[in-house]
């Protein structure tokens, strides 16, 4: 199991004794600077914000799924391409897409 402190920091293998070999892959995103700094550093022209479009909306995504996970027992299969669960129905009826 991994897990994490508010955005992603702090993140750790449980139990702690799998974090003796771990080494953590090279970062992927940049850091915020702050949020302010960040949207304005964007509208200025510089680099795209932290929260993106194309970061945010497919975090959202699986967090929404997540909490739609936690309401139905067993697996859960996602057609990302049509924005649709596969393998159940009523699961399937509850987004609003």
């Amino acid at each position: 199991m991994i897990t994490t402190g508010t955005y992603g920091e702090y993140t750790r293998l449980v139990p702690s004794e799998r974090m003796k070999d771990f080494q953590a892959p090279a970062p992927l995103l940049t850091r915020s600077p702050g949020h302010y700094r960040d949207w304005i550093r964007a509208c200025k022209g510089g680099d795209p914000a932290c929260s993106n479009f194309s970061i945010a909306g497919p975090f959202t995504e699986w967090i929404l799924l997540g909490a739609l996970a936690l309401r139905f027992p067993g697996k859960l299969e996602w057609d990302s391409a049509n924005l649709r669960i596969t393998n159940n129905r009523e699961a399937n009826a509850l987004l609003n897409i």
